[in-house]
């Protein structure tokens, strides 16, 4: 696969949580990571950028916290961290997708590597590596993209705009228009998976009820969250086959998960 623009840096997921690779501080602007995983579990990599002030372990408990499907839990904590974070990109990798590469625009401040399954470990904090970097700022992605996917907003309604096939191989850009966190996560489902039949394993699974089978096939990929006005990309080689995509972010107003509304597509790659 042809790297993207910018600096590329090479990125190994298998546990050992090694050093970003330098310079540190960094020229701030486009980079292209390089990430893969020797985990048949995976990793769900992302970046974060925070203010310089801030204490980890309150960003880490927070974040767990803004995750629960619970009000009393979430909301306090949701507010807290669309004040506090930018979340600038980030990819889920499994083996079966060898290596993808991930381009995003990293701005001026200091940015935390994250492994979004691991964030409640008693020792996360002390294992996140970070990086700096200065210099002008730029949201804007200058690499081509094959596919562009959009989300925007229109009041309370927040949807997708892509189109309806993607080429198996290709790059994927992500472009937040709503004024929240947002992602595309791909998830390979069954010939004749719905729309309806994905929102009601999601809605189960994450309630404690029971799935009505599973509607996902193979390992999961995407684009983690990124903040608003942020674009993201990736550039790697999907399975054929027809594809639930899906943003589990919450609504900044509804407290909805956007997979329970309008953020799901299903879509034929290859």
């Amino acid at each position: 696969m042809r790297s993207q623009a910018g600096d590329v840096l090479d990125i190994v997921l298998d546990g050992d949580h090694h050093a970003v690779p330098g310079p540190d501080p960094r020229p701030a602007g486009e980079v292209t990571f390089r990430v893969s995983t020797p985990d048949a579990s995976g990793h769900k990599w992302g970046l974060v950028r925070l203010p310089a002030d801030t204490d980890l372990h309150h960003f880490l408990d927070c974040l767990t916290r803004s995750r629960s499907w619970d009000p009393a839990v979430h909301t306090h904590a949701r507010a807290e961290i669309n004040q506090l974070v930018d979340f600038a990109g980030g990819v889920t990798v499994y083996p079966s997708y060898g290596q993808i590469e991930h381009t995003l625009c990293l701005e001026p401040g200091t940015y935390y590597f994250l492994d979004y399954d691991d964030l409640a470990a008693p020792d996360a904090a002390d294992r996140i590596q970070s990086l700096r970097t200065t210099g002008p700022s730029r949201h804007e992605l200058r690499l081509p993209a094959d596919v562009v996917i959009e989300a925007r907003q229109e009041g309370d309604r927040e949807f997708y705009a892509m189109p309806e096939r993607f080429p198996a191989e290709c790059t994927v850009l992500l472009r937040n228009l709503t004024d929240h966190p947002q992602e595309a996560v791909f998830g390979q489902v069954h010939d004749s998976t719905t729309v309806e039949d994905v929102r009601d394993f999601v809605l189960a699974f994450r309630t404690g009820g029971t799935p009505p089978g599973n509607v996902f096939t193979g390992d999961p990929t995407g684009l983690m969250p990124i903040s608003a006005g942020r674009e993201s990309a990736m550039r790697l080689r999907f399975p054929p086959g027809r594809y639930a995509v899906c943003s589990y972010t919450s609504h900044a107003k509804t407290g909805r998960s956007g997979v329970l509304e309008e953020m799901l597509n299903i879509v034929t790659i290859g």
